[in-house]
């Protein structure tokens, strides 16, 4: 398991930057009552 050394946004996009060079990265948020639950690979 790696870890997030950066996380910035713009527009409609999110950039994150780990030391993780496999697997997937899972991404959790929430607001409003609601949550959601993102997993994406890692693209070295």
């Amino acid at each position: 398991m790696g870890s997030v050394s950066e996380v910035s946004a713009g527009g409609h996009c999110i950039y994150v930057k780990t030391d993780q060079t496999s697997g997937t990265i899972t991404f959790d948020a929430s607001g409003a009552g609601q949550t959601a639950s993102l997993s994406l690979p890692v693209v070295p």
